[in-house]
C-alpha cells in the first residue's frame, strides 16, 4: 500500500506540474500582440505580460528576461519530472523513488504537487487583477519550494547507506542536478516575482476594467521598488550566510540561486537605463554586483571544501562515506 501511494503521488506530480505548464501557455496566448485569441478569451482577460505592463513600477526586469527565464525553469524541471516518472520503471538501486530509504519522501512529493498547482491559482487572480490575492498565492508558492528544496536536500544528505552502494552514485548526482537545481531555479524566480507583487499591492489599487491602473496615497513607484529591491538584497545575503555556514552540508551542491539573481538583476538594470530611475538602477547594480560575487565566492569555497574533503578520503577510509555527502 506504501509504494503504491508513492508511485501514485509520483504521477500526480508529473500531471500537476504538466498542468502548470499547459495553463501558463494558455495564458500567455491569450492576448499576445495585443489580440486576444477567440478561444482562450474566454478563459482569459488578459496575459501577464499586459498586466505587467499596467502595474508599471522600478522592479520589473525587461520582457526579454522572462522570454528566457520561464522556458529554463519549465524545460529544467520537465527533464526533473520526467526522471522521477521514468524512475518508476528503473531497477530499484537506480531509482531515486524506489531505492531504500526513498529520496522522494511522500511529503516532498504533496510539496511538490502543491509547489505547480500554486502558479495555476495565481495566474487566475493575477489575471482578475486581484493583486493581494495573487500575492498571497505567489507567497505560498515560494514558502512551499523552498520546504520542497529543503526536504529534498536533506533527505538525500541523510542518506549515507545508499552511498556506499556504488551504483546509486549517478542516481544521486542526477537527483542534486535535474531536480534539486531546477527546483532551485523556480524557487528563487518565484521569490523575484512575490516582490515584484509585494510592490505592486503597495503602489495600486486592484483595477480590473480600466485602462490604467489606480494609485494608492501610500508611496510612490520609486520608492515602493525601493522597498522591493532592499528587500531582495536582504534575502541574497541573508542566503549567502545561510547556505555557507548553517545549511552547507545540506545545500553543497545547490548552484542555480545567483545565476537567476543576476539574470534578473541584469535584466533590470538594462530597463532602468533606458527608463530612468537613479536610485533604483543604483540599488539594482548593487543587486547584480553583490548577487554575481557572491555566486563566485560560491564556486571557490565549493571548490575549496572539495578538496578538503578529498584530503580527507585519502587520508582516511572512513572518512570516504561521510565526506561524499
Amino acid at each position: 500500500m506504501g509504494k503504491v501511494l508513492l508511485y501514485t503521488l509520483v504521477v500526480l506530480s508529473f500531471i500537476s506540474y504538466a498542468l502548470s505548464v499547459i495553463f501558463a501557455y494558455m495564458n500567455s496566448a491569450a492576448n499576445r500582440r495585443g489580440q486576444p485569441d477567440p478561444v482562450l478569451s474566454s478563459l482569459f482577460k488578459n496575459s501577464t505580460s499586459v498586466i505587467d505592463r499596467k502595474y508599471w513600477q522600478e522592479i520589473t526586469p525587461i520582457g526579454t528576461i522572462f522570454v528566457i527565464i520561464w522556458p529554463v525553469i519549465y524545460l529544467w524541471n520537465a527533464v526533473g519530472i520526467f526522471y522521477l516518472f521514468a524512475s518508476l520503471f528503473l531497477p530499484q538501486h537506480r531509482s531515486p523513488v524506489k531505492i531504500e530509504p526513498t529520496l522522494t519522501p511522500y511529503h516532498f512529493l504533496i510539496s511538490y504537487i502543491m509547489l505547480f498547482l500554486l502558479p495555476i491559482a495565481w495566474i487566475f487572480s493575477f489575471d482578475n487583477e486581484i493583486l493581494e490575492l495573487s500575492l498571497t498565492f505567489l507567497i505560498l508558492a515560494a514558502l512551499t519550494a523552498y520546504v520542497t528544496i529543503g526536504i529534498s536536500c536533506k533527505r538525500t544528505h541523510d542518506s549515507h547507506k545508499i552511498l556506499k552502494n556504488s551504483k546509486s552514485k549517478v542516481m544521486l548526482w542526477l537527483t542534486r542536478i535535474l531536480v534539486q537545481n531546477g527546483l532551485c531555479v523556480l524557487a528563487t524566480w518565484l521569490t523575484i516575482a512575490m516582490l515584484i507583487n509585494v510592490v505592486n499591492v503597495i503602489i495600486y489599487y486592484n483595477s480590473p476594467g480600466l485602462d490604467v491602473a489606480l494609485h494608492k496615497d501610500t508611496l510612490n513607484q520609486e520608492d515602493a521598488s525601493t522597498v522591493g529591491l532592499s528587500i531582495l538584497l536582504f534575502f541574497i545575503i541573508s542566503w549567502f550566510i545561510i547556505e555557507n555556514v548553517i545549511w552547507e552540508k545540506y545545500c553543497r551542491y545547490n548552484f542555480t540561486i545567483y545565476p537567476v539573481v543576476i539574470l534578473g538583476s541584469g535584466g533590470l538594470v538594462a530597463r532602468l537605463r533606458v527608463e530612468g530611475g537613479t536610485r533604483n538602477l543604483i540599488l539594482a547594480s548593487v543587486v547584480l554586483s553583490i548577487s554575481s560575487l557572491a555566486f563566485i565566492v560560491r564556486i571557490a569555497l565549493s571548490v575549496y571544501r572539495s578538496r578538503s574533503r578529498n584530503r580527507g578520503k585519502s587520508a582516511s577510509p572512513y572518512t570516504l562515506g561521510d565526506s561524499a555527502l
